[in-house]
């Protein structure tokens, strides 16, 4: 058997093992499309920013994607948001989206995808992850701290992202595989860009007293690219969340 055989099979395998895991997730479709979006600075970024939401047909692939439409200055970051479930148990989470930044990547430095979920009891656990324009790499997030002294920092993975380097006017394909445990550990898996897999298994604890009701929220971040007074334009589709 040949070493091309060999590996087909092992992926054919692997492939087969993962259908019953997702056969028993939920799957929050299209979130881009939700009327429960909101949006704010992010007070962890410098500058100023401000944003707004629209859903349009052009550029979309489903015919409803989310434009965000984000100012700034001094490199401030939006963060848009949206909550798209209240279950406490759920442990495994694929976060599934396409991004489509229009015209010009000069006003986009960091695009962020994260999920945000309490759990039993009571903490928030951050799944944070980001494509870093100031690194050049996928970022993930980490408490340093404990649950209830937190020092949230963002972890470079070494794996090459950035903004910048996107083809611009084209539609690109992010997925964000992740696990949490019970005490508050995060394990980010891996992330898919484009079809090209790259394996993470990184684990970090990632729990938070934030004091929140029960959520699943969902957050895409836009960080501004220059020191200056600028804007950006980019669009979310077919935003699906699947957690079991």
């Amino acid at each position: 058997m040949t070493i091309q055989r060999l590996l087909s099979l092992i992926l054919a395998v692997l492939a087969c093992l993962a259908l019953p895991a997702l056969a028993n997730a939920t799957t929050v479709k299209s979130v881009q499309s939700t009327r429960t979006w909101k949006h704010n600075h992010d007070a962890g970024t410098p500058g100023t920013s401000t944003g707004s939401t629209a859903i349009t047909s052009s550029p979309s692939k489903s015919g409803h994607a989310l434009h965000l439409s984000t100012s700034y200055t001094n490199y401030g970051g939006e963060r848009y948001h949206a909550t798209i479930s209240d279950d406490i148990y759920a442990h495994n989470f694929v976060y599934d989206t396409w991004v489509y930044i229009k015209n010009s990547a000069k006003g986009v430095k960091t695009i962020e995808m994260d999920l945000n979920q309490v759990i039993g009891n009571g903490w928030t656990v951050i799944m944070g992850f980001q494509c870093d324009g100031w690194s050049g790499t996928w970022d993930y997030t980490a408490n340093k701290g404990t649950a209830k002294n937190p020092i949230d920092r963002w972890v470079h993975t070494g794996v090459k992202c950035n903004p910048r380097n996107w083809t611009l006017n084209k539609w690109h394909h992010v997925q964000i595989h992740l696990f949490r445990d019970n005490y508050g550990h995060v394990t980010y898996q891996s992330v898919v860009m484009d079809g090209v897999t790259h394996k993470l298994g990184i684990k970090v604890f990632s729990g938070f007293a934030l004091g929140w009701g029960r959520t699943i929220l969902t957050n895409f971040q836009v960080d501004g690219g220059t020191k200056y007074s600028y804007g950006s334009h980019v669009f979310v589709d077919n935003l699906n969340v699947s957690y079991w």
